[in-house]
């Protein structure tokens, strides 16, 4: 060893050219067809992780292939540091679904400076790090396990912590960035187009295409896992109408590398699915550990498939009695209306109570940012044209909900689409454009609309012990077996109920952080959810409701709460009775007088200016169109009217009895036309 122009280290087992020797020798001894790779050189590998028995493989290198735990009898190894479990302080590691490259950060005891005497570091993205982690029984049953934590890595930065009194205290960071994205930052080289010419000849045009064979030309073709690639329907350079199309290719900017064409491509790419076969959809890039692929599939092929991917099941409250014997005799479901139907997923038996359970909901934030419709822009290489088409996002929700919501079955039925925006509420319009033929642009806009409702939607995080087999792309139940049933009349929904709806059923996992601390392992979950329970349906929710005029209410001329006359429809309620319309503002005619009497009446006596146009019964600014007047309701009570929304800002001098809604035109002449005699067909309060 003292010879070798290249060191091999063993951080830390006592004595390493002694154990090296050791392995050597027993390696001799064993060269037998078949011989099995005994405990003695299992043992450096074998630690304790959360009380259990786990299986730990790390090793710095200047090797891309980690051949030592794939060929565990193969030691001829040259500028090679194996690190034990105990050798290691902390190792954290990013899972996403959006991200398919995995990323992390490692600190390892380095004492008087072992590392830099074991290993030559180069800095030119030589510097790998090879790690397999799983639990011992798992190793044992076959090395090739489908549960373990099986990366290489790219070292892209280091630290040092140097103690000034003790050398022996000291530690190395390695930042830590999957090898295939290292190769996937490359610059592309000039003139390179996609699709290329080869796929051209075959007639494989399709962004999908384009994306397997960017990373077969990075990567290698080994790397795709062709029974779960699916191309989609955006093909680059297909016919235009009746004219050839001019763009036959993507041209690249000179600045851009491997994985900005990549994140470029995944954002045009959509595929076609849903019930109908027309709803565009997304397409997810997602590395597979287990065989080291890639895959590409539809969104909503993930979530039709969600009882093939769940993988465990988490009890919320008390799990008592043996779980077991409670899954074997189909109880596992429980009677909460809310839990999911299957009773076959596995029960993470190690929480009595699930712990440091978040879920939140998405705000008006997200709602004004990712919620809102879209303008579609297309450019007509033929005629030299913009086109556009605006895509609602209200319009999708249906065909949506049966790909993403329907696919799921609860102890209750079908669940409940959660809509994360107000349907009633204007909203934001995006412009999105791309030089492609208007039908893909518009496809596009629709797949990232869908995404976001997916995506974006009811959010559960959970702090867990670890487990190596937890990833994105798979989901997870959580359930109640006991306590949970109450009285369901409507006098007994409470906030547990309603909050059961929201947290119990099945959850996508779309990302999952792996920490280890010295001999603790713990998982931090993200998961999302697109609906809620049937113990809580909209309609069910009690709410607070604005009290009309007590005129009105003597009159019957609005329905009291205890009316069987008012529905309860989100949070609100509809308000029976007969309503006319009339409207005010400083709209002038003809002869310079204000449209409405009351106002030109008001005018001419000269007890107000005109100025009070403007402005409601508390100096409150109108706004035209959205502001009203009314006797029968209080000030800022929220009101939807023939299903559009308007608040009451002011009063007005005509009588309670009458059921009169004022509408505030400003000086919109048409407006003012428009509402002054529109019929009014309901009115419901919101709040």
């Amino acid at each position: 060893m003292a010879g070798d122009k290249n060191k091999t280290g063993s951080l830390f087992s006592g004595a390493a050219n002694a154990l090296a020797d050791a392995t050597r020798d027993l390696v001799a001894a064993n060269t037998a067809a078949g011989a099995k790779y005994t405990e003695y050189l299992n043992a450096p590998h074998r630690f304790k992780i959360n009380g259990s028995d786990y299986y730990c493989y790390f090793e710095i290198s200047n090797s891309e292939s980690p051949e030592d735990h794939i060929h565990p009898t193969k030691i001829d190894v040259t500028n090679k540091i194996r690190l034990t479990k105990s050798a290691i302080v902390s190792l954290d590691i990013q899972e996403n679904l959006f991200e398919p490259f995995c990323s992390g950060s490692i600190t390892i005891n380095n004492p008087f400076d072992y590392i830099e005497d074991n290993h030559y570091t180069t800095g030119n993205g030589d510097d790998f790090l090879h790690m397999k982690l799983c639990e011992w029984t798992e190793f044992t049953e076959g090395r090739d396990t489908t549960k373990a934590l099986t990366y290489t890595f790219v070292i892209t930065d280091e630290s040092n912590s140097v103690s000034k009194t003790d050398r022996s205290n000291n530690f190395k960071t390695y930042k830590l960035l999957d090898k295939n994205y290292a190769k996937l930052n490359e610059e592309i080289p000039y003139n390179t187009t996609y699709p290329t010419n080869a796929m051209k000849e075959v007639g494989d045009i399709s962004v999908g295409a384009c994306i397997k064979q960017v990373l077969i030309d990075v990567l290698g073709e080994e790397v795709i896992n062709t029974d779960l690639w699916n191309n989609g329907a955006h093909n680059i350079g297909e016919p235009n109408g009746s004219f050839a199309p001019i763009q036959e290719h993507i041209t690249i900017p000179i600045t851009w590398k491997y994985s900005d064409l990549l994140k470029y491509l995944l954002k045009i790419n959509y595929a076609l699915g849903g019930e109908s076969g027309s709803l565009p959809v997304q397409c997810i890039l997602y590395f597979d550990r287990s065989i080291q692929k890639y895959s590409l599939e539809p969104a909503d092929a993930l979530f039709k498939d969600n009882n093939a991917l769940v993988i465990e099941a988490f009890g919320l409250g008390d799990l008592t009695g043996n779980i077991d014997q409670q899954q074997s005799q189909g109880n596992r479901v429980g009677t909460n209306k809310n839990n999911p139907i299957d009773s076959s997923v596995p029960v993470n038996i190690y929480e009595g109570m699930l712990n440091n359970l978040n879920v939140t909901t998405p705000m008006v934030s997200y709602g004004d940012e990712f919620f809102v419709n879209y303008s579609a822009g297309s450019f007509d290489q033929q005629a030299g044209n913009f086109g556009k088409g605006v895509i609602s996002l209200q319009s999708l929700v249906p065909e949506w909900e049966k790909s993403f919501v329907k696919v799921f079955k609860l102890v209750g039925g079908f669940p409940r689409a959660f809509i994360p925006f107000n349907p009633t509420r204007a909203r934001t319009v995006k412009t999105m454009l791309f030089p492609f033929p208007k039908d893909h642009v518009v496809n596009i806009a629709k797949a990232q609309m869908v995404s976001n409702l997916t995506f974006l939607n009811l959010q559960l995080t959970i702090d867990n012990q670890g487990n190596t087999n937890r990833r994105p792309g798979k989901f997870i139940d959580i359930f109640k077996l006991k306590g949970e049933e109450s009285d369901t009349s409507s006098s007994a929904l409470s906030s547990l109920s309603l909050a059961d709806g929201k947290t119990l059923g099945r959850w996508f996992v779309t990302k999952v952080h792996h920490r280890f601390f010295k001999d603790s392992y713990e998982n931090v979950i993200q998961c999302v959810k697109t609906y809620v329970g049937p113990d809580n349906p909209p309609s069910s929710i009690p709410v607070a409701v604005a009290s009309p005029s007590r005129a009105a209410m003597m009159a019957g001329t609005v329905a009291t709460p205890e009316s069987s006359s008012v529905a309860s429809v989100g949070s609100s309620r509809r308000a029976s009775g007969q309503y006319r319309a009339t409207a005010y503002g400083n709209v002038l005619g003809d002869d310079g007088a204000p449209l409405d009497n009351t106002t030109r009446d008001d005018i001419a006596k000269g007890d107000m200016k005109q100025s009070w146009q403007y402005l409601g019964n508390r100096n409150n600014r109108l706004i035209p169109g959205y502001s009203v007047a009314s006797n029968n309701f209080p000030h800022g009570t929220l009101l939807r009217i023939n299903g559009k929304e308007y608040r009451v800002d002011d009063t007005g001098g005509m009588d309670p009895n009458a059921n009169i809604i004022d509408f505030y035109a400003g000086g919109d002449r048409q407006l003012y036309g428009r509402l002054a005699n529109m019929p009014i067909n309901s009115v419901e309060v919101i709040n």
